[in-house]
């Protein structure tokens, strides 16, 4: 019998033609009532949004009152981390640092748990983000949350806190980054923002004496003061130059074109900042080492020579020049000498590391040395920078020279031992008052190495060589400023995981500037110095690399060849029916060796039987 399908119309039952209706449009309702719910929920998962007014009410509240704001801050937190690009070194596609800094900026001023997690958060974002022109709203709001933050939360007799370091060392690193703007003329069209900007620096300067303990503080505050004086007191003056040009059309967007070039004419490379020579020759050296330019040797000797007169030159623009030095003695050990005789006056050099630090001598008195005219905050930043350069450097010999000198150079300069017992014994009025405050900065450097590299196998000397001299030193220390060093040390062990990671900031910066600066098929709209030198290697157009050689270790450590050495090689590794047929032979040999034993055993006894036998019957006859 045929199989017939029989097709259902009614799914619900079989109803009447009203009640099908009525049951459709309770469904219809249905439906739209959930899709409604479910729009709402999706809105008011991100309608919590930080203004001034939460800030207040949130810092108001109790610490057992946050529950419920931490909750939405953590959210915003993370949303944050994402949006700087903390796993992707600050690239890619999801990465809106202009954004997530505002968002950071304004984490920092609520007094929470969440602060030092926010902070950690934007300081390591301000140290491997691009410079680019898109972030200099949000480095203005930056600027102002860090400087208030400053002049109203300093502490008074009481040991400085945590945060306080992290807050300053945050500020230091906006102003850096504004101050390469300035200097590449694109703060022209943010006039409010500088004049705002100004307001706050009103009485930050009498904040100095609270720092006057912790060198690396005062000279992040130093820093802010001279940096932010510098960008905010052009403001009346381009204010007074934009009023006869052209306004900008609403809606016209204040970022340069990429295809624009960097400089457009003459009137605006007047207008760029005023750079000073041993900057520029600084990023003339950065090109030849990244361009693999034959010049190089000219370059290091142009830049040497007019080292010898940094002492007279902005000691802002010399920090810069370091930081873009850094960039390129990470990866050439004849920028290192370079760098390293920068310290050192036109005629005599400082005594050798062996003679400060094997026998404990003081260093000859040097009149002429260039490290002692100075400012102290141009020797504090050079100490962290020769630091940034045994941290990040991939090449054993450069850390070496860098931590404990060159010992087959003849002219030997100062490194980081040397800075460590700088000025430890009596030097009478040869050396400056502040030389305690570089011993303090030479501890905090050589701590910040021995909690980088601890537990590396391939680092265990350079290592053992900090941790070693840091008790010698602190076994001979009298003064109560370095030994506070230590203790103060302790707190920057949560930075260390971050400081460990590749810094990609002096790259950022050395990048931007030599796009800037360094002369191109444009010569003639290229600000240089005075000292400007040309030559004919150098006059066809050079690109910088975008992209800094990473080089990794191929070699093994002594322990790990020693291990090798003494290893004894295993067998291969055979088949099972191969295996278990070599030990079934195996246990034949065995037993077949005990049955031979054992018979030999009974063949002697029965002779020695029978010997004893013939001996009786001939004793017997």
């Amino acid at each position: 019998m045929p199989i017939e399908k029989v097709p259902i119309v009614h799914r619900f039952g079989i109803l009447s033609h009203s009640h099908r209706l009525d049951l459709q449009e309770r469904l219809l309702h249905k439906t739209l009532d959930e899709k409604q719910k479910r729009e709402i929920g999706k809105e008011a998962k991100f309608e919590f949004e930080i203004s001034d007014e939460v800030i207040d009410a949130y810092n108001a509240l109790a610490s057992d009152e946050r529950s419920e704001f931490d909750v939405e801050l953590q959210a915003i937190l993370n949303k944050a981390k994402r949006k700087c690009g903390l796993l992707s070194h600050g690239e890619g596609a999801h990465v809106d640092t202009a954004l997530s800094w505002i968002d950071l900026g304004q984490l920092l001023q609520c007094r929470g748990k969440l602060l030092q997690d926010s902070i950690l958060t934007l300081y390591h974002s301000l140290n491997e983000a691009s410079v680019e022109a898109s972030q200099i709203s949000s480095l203005f709001f930056l600027a102002e949350v860090v400087v208030h933050t400053v002049r109203t939360n300093v502490f008074s007799a009481a040991p400085m806190e945590y945060t306080e370091t992290l807050i300053l060392k945050v500020g230091f690193l906006v102003f850096l980054r504004l101050y390469v703007h300035y200097m590449g003329n694109e703060l022209g069209d943010f006039i409010e923002e500088k004049a705002r900007l100004s307001s706050f620096f009103y009485g930050l300067e009498e904040t100095q004496n609270s720092y006057a303990a912790y060198p690396e503080c005062l000279l992040a505050l130093r820093f802010i003061l001279n940096t932010g004086t510098i960008i905010t007191s052009s403001s009346q003056a381009e204010e007074e130059n934009n009023q006869d040009r052209p306004k900008m059309p609403t809606g016209a967007s204040k970022e340069r074109p990429e295809d624009a070039p960097v400089v457009a004419n003459e009137q605006l490379s007047r207008s760029v900042h005023e750079l000073s020579p041993v900057l520029w020759h600084s990023l003339d050296v950065w090109r030849c080492v990244f361009t693999k330019d034959p010049g190089l040797d000219e370059a290091v000797f142009a830049l040497e020579t007019c080292g010898r007169r940094m002492s007279k030159e902005n000691w802002v623009d010399a920090v810069c020049a370091f930081y873009v030095l850094e960039s390129a003695a990470r990866f050439n050990i004849r920028v290192v000498r370079s760098l390293q005789k920068l310290s050192c006056g036109p005629d005599r050099v400082p005594a050798t590391a062996a003679t400060c630090i094997s026998f404990g001598e003081p260093m000859s008195q040097q009149e002429g040395v260039g490290l002692l005219q100075w400012p102290w905050e141009l020797v504090i930043s050079y100490i962290d920078v020769l630091t940034n350069v045994c941290l990040y450097s991939r090449s054993a010999s450069i850390q070496k020279i860098v931590l404990t000198g060159d010992k087959s150079s003849p002219e030997d300069s100062f490194n980081l031992l040397t800075f460590l017992y700088f000025g430890l014994e009596d030097q009478g009025d040869v050396l400056a008052e502040w030389v305690w405050q570089v011993r303090h900065a030479a501890v905090r450097s050589l701590w910040k190495i021995h909690k980088t590299f601890q537990g590396n196998p391939q680092k265990d000397g350079i290592c053992s060589t900090a941790w070693n001299h840091l008790n010698q030193l602190k076994s001979k220390e009298k003064n109560r400023g370095v030994l506070d060093a230590f203790q103060i040390a302790l707190l920057d062990e949560s930075t260390c995981t971050i400081e460990a990671k590749q810094s990609f900031l002096s790259d950022r910066i050395a990048t931007k500037l030599s796009k800037l600066y360094i002369p191109t098929d444009n010569s003639s709209s290229i600000a240089t110095p005075t000292t400007f030198r040309s030559r004919s290697s150098r006059s066809e157009a050079t690109s910088v690399v975008s992209s800094l050689p990473q080089w990794k270790p191929n070699r093994l450590t002594i322990g790990q060849e020693l291990v090798l050495a003494n290893l004894k090689t295993t067998p291969k590794k055979t088949e099972f029916k191969k295996r278990t047929s070599g030990e079934l032979m195996a246990i034949v040999k065995d037993q077949w060796k005990k049955e031979m034993t054992q018979k030999h055993s009974d063949d002697c006894d029965q002779n020695w039987t029978e010997i004893k036998k013939d001996f009786r019957l001939d004793s017997a006859k």
